[in-house]
């Protein structure tokens, strides 16, 4: 009897030693690449929030896809979402080429009396009888004598007309007085006009100075930009653009 229950004894003495080296090899076995691979996708978000990305919503710090609104226009996010894509702003040199392109229409109101087609049915107090709006103008040394009339009806007491011409190839635009008209009992008038370079685009146009004082500014400036013209003073023709020869 003692003999058998010795024997129990040493069968469960030998189980406890097995489970406790099955224990002893079960915590301190090999790693696995598991570990490695935790480790790696940690710097890998983390080097994408580093470079900006992560904001995009193409990852963050806790590896979970971002569920916020996507803003960034540049990389709309894929979720059928509707995203308005705005082209990026222009560069520096984009800018200016576009600016030095459009800056002289911008600048010039003669211009754009002349282009816009708003203007197209606009009743003018004077007008260029010649030269002709598109008209090729030949030119003795750069003057053209040039005839228009005014609608006497319609002047104003105490008013001063000039003609000018404008250059369409300054940034900005120059405008350059030439005469002070004499009108006729009948409105026309007739001017002698220089032109500065023969083969170039001009504007030729009439404008009138509501008093004496806007008239003797513009008579002191000569020639001046859109910007510079005084106050009371205004164009009151059509604007012809010209080539001259």
């Amino acid at each position: 009897m003692k003999n058998t229950n010795f024997g129990k004894l040493v069968v469960l003495a030998l189980l406890y030693l097995a489970l406790i080296a099955a224990a002893y090899w079960y915590f301190n076995r090999p790693k696995t690449d598991n570990s490695n691979l935790g480790s790696n996708t940690i710097n890998l978000n983390s080097g994408l929030a580093n470079n900006g990305l992560a904001n995009n919503g193409l990852a963050n710090n806790n590896n979970v896809a971002n569920t916020d609104t996507n803003t960034n226009t540049l990389n709309p996010r894929q979720n059928g979402s509707t995203v308005t894509v705005i082209n990026p702003p222009l560069s520096n040199t984009q800018a200016s080429t576009v600016t030095a392109a459009s800056q002289g229409t911008i600048n010039s109101q003669a211009r754009q009396y002349r282009d816009n087609s708003f203007y197209a049915n606009k009743i003018w107090r004077a007008n260029i009888n010649y030269p002709i709006d598109g008209d090729l103008v030949n030119s003795e040394n750069g003057w053209v004598n040039i005839h228009g009339n005014v609608n006497v009806n319609q002047s104003r007491l105490g008013e001063r007309l000039f003609i000018v011409v404008e250059s369409t190839t300054q940034n900005p635009p120059m405008i350059y007085l030439q005469r002070e008209l004499q009108l006729a009992n009948d409105g026309f008038w007739t001017a002698n006009v220089k032109y500065g370079s023969l083969g170039y685009e001009y504007l030729t146009y009439v404008i009138a100075a509501k008093d004496e004082a806007a008239a003797e500014a513009i008579r002191k400036l000569g020639e001046f930009t859109q910007a510079q013209i005084p106050a009371g003073v205004e164009i009151i023709s059509k604007p012809s653009l010209n080539l001259i020869q």
